[in-house]
């Protein structure tokens, strides 16, 4: 092996992890310049996936279980996938909202009693958006930072065209992801201003108590909860459909709330479908593996975790980590029984 390679190639991952966290320390208000009220000087450390109502029901000693996504989860734990624990005081959060609209944007979500109003439904639905265009914005200020010549002194040739291969798929794929986020934030910021909350469809699942694993997220379902093709990332050849997932506890009680614009119903009620098509008893697992393999912003009970024997936490391990989402998500219908969740009724809104 030649040593001065491997040398040099920890060096160009530990420069991308210093310029990972100068991005993910970025401050910006998603809502600026949209409302009549100014946004405030500081910027709050917004939670995605609310502490107080959802992370602290499933924490233990203030703590939650993970995935190790990322260079800066594979930094602090050796480049070893799996699972970390995290405080909930740093769980799900991002640094997308000022301290004013972080609170009253979202007053009637967070202080009034959940009875799935429109206007809850799209607020809880409007953050996990806010909160991926943030990502995937820092996203695209690392693979341009990856680009500097510097970056990559010392690495052959071979080494540079193998990476730039990989980078252009890679930036492709991202813009795309930008765009699509873009067009559906714009929408929902309209829809914010004008009081328009039914902009969104929202199918609201119900559960018999607190979910073990909370999540809230968007992305392109690839398959329906069957294995079956729903679409193909197709980069540079319009939006694909988006879901929004959120798996949270409200007033103590137990929700997944998928929310997506009505321009993909077509896809979505595919999806839905095949999951009301499920025997009651399978519904709680099928969702539980559907938001562990395509969720990045997801978080689990240790002490539930703890329960579990060693196939069924080799199985979450797998999910969590899951990278080749178009292809290989048959992983949702093997059939490991998680008991993270348990089905009680469903409604459309």
């Amino acid at each position: 092996m030649n040593h001065n390679k491997k040398q040099d190639s920890t060096v160009q991952v530990s420069k991308l992890i210093a310029a990972s966290e100068k991005i993910n320390k970025a401050k910006i208000c998603s809502v600026s310049g949209l409302l009549e009220d100014s946004c405030s000087k500081r910027i709050a450390r917004a939670h995605s996936i609310s502490k107080s109502a959802s992370l602290r029901e499933i924490a233990q000693r203030g703590h939650v279980l993970t995935g190790n996504s990322g260079l800066m989860a594979l930094k602090k734990n050796k480049n070893k996938a799996g699972l970390r624990e995290i405080g909930i005081a740093d769980a799900s959060v991002f640094t997308g909202f000022c301290t004013h609209h972080d609170t009253q944007v979202f007053v009637p979500l967070e202080t009034k009693q959940f009875v799935s109003s429109l206007e809850q439904l799209f607020l809880l639905a409007y953050r996990p958006v806010a909160r991926e265009l943030y990502i995937k914005n820092g996203v695209k200020q690392a693979q341009e930072a990856a680009q500097a010549p510097e970056t990559w002194s010392g690495a052959t040739v071979a080494q540079i065209l193998q990476y730039e291969a990989t980078a252009r798929f890679l930036r492709a794929s991202n813009t795309q992801t930008i765009q699509d986020l873009a067009y559906i934030k714009a929408i929902l910021d309209r829809a914010l201003v004008d009081k328009g909350f039914g902009c969104l469809r929202h199918f609201v699942i119900g559960l018999s108590a607190v979910p073990k694993i909370m999540a809230s997220s968007i992305f392109i379902p690839y398959r329906d909860f069957n294995g079956v093709p729903l679409q193909s990332p197709q980069y540079g050849a319009g939006r694909g459909a988006y879901v929004i997932v959120n798996s949270v506890a409200l007033d103590k009680q137990g929700y997944v709330i998928l929310s997506w614009l009505p321009d993909d119903d077509a896809t979505i009620a595919v999806l839905i479908d095949s999951l009301t098509g499920l025997a009651p008893r399978e519904i709680g697992d099928a969702l539980a593996r559907f938001i562990l393999t395509m969720s990045e912003n997801v978080y689990l009970s240790p002490t539930w975790h703890r329960s579990l024997d060693a196939d069924q936490k080799t199985a979450i391990s797998d999910m969590i980590n899951e990278t080749d989402l178009s292809d290989t998500l048959t992983i949702w219908s093997e059939g490991i029984p998680l008991a993270a969740m348990d089905y009680t009724s469903s409604a459309s809104y």
